[in-house]
């Protein structure tokens, strides 16, 4: 974990000199000429999670009062238990590119559950962001971040990995 991870993802810190043993992932977030705008959205939402982590990650209500209206409205509706087996089985192509709901998204929040922390990003240009996190393990899942920018308004996030 790092220490800093809030002040990384606001911008106010320079990442650690030491890269971690285990290396970073990189990513390349596609927009269409409004990068500036989709990495302000994902640093804001980001922030308000890390702020807001210990409390309850299925309150519903509570998050969908603290995080952007932006990024809230770009998730899907939650499903029942029986719409998520449906989905389950789904082709991989098709899960891939459905919207996450809120509550699954923050799912990956839970301290449990954590897979990368943020470790540096900052806008190419005016259609390209570069992000950079510190995985927990590897491989990794990184869903979660995709969501994150595609939520926020990037149109794909590319692995660089």
């Amino acid at each position: 974990m790092i220490a800093n991870e809030l002040d990384l993802v606001l911008g106010n810190a320079e990442p650690p000199v030491n890269l971690p043993a285990i290396g970073l992932a990189s990513f390349t977030v596609h927009c269409a000429g409004n990068a500036t705008t989709v990495l302000e959205c994902a640093r804001i939402t980001f922030a308000a999670v890390l702020r807001h982590s210990d409390h309850n990650f299925d309150d519903l209500i509570f998050w969908q009062s603290v995080l952007p209206p932006v990024f809230v409205k770009s998730c899907a509706p939650e499903i029942s238990a029986a719409e998520a087996e449906i989905r389950r089985r789904l082709p991989l192509e098709q899960r891939i590119n459905c919207p996450w709901s809120l509550l699954n998204w923050l799912f990956w929040f839970k301290p449990s559950e954590r897979q990368w922390y943020w470790w540096s990003s900052q806008c190419h240009n005016a259609s390209i962001i570069i992000i950079h996190v510190q995985p927990v393990d590897q491989p990794f899942a990184h869903g979660a971040l995709d969501w994150l920018f595609l939520a926020s308004g990037a149109e794909s996030v590319e692995s660089k990995n």
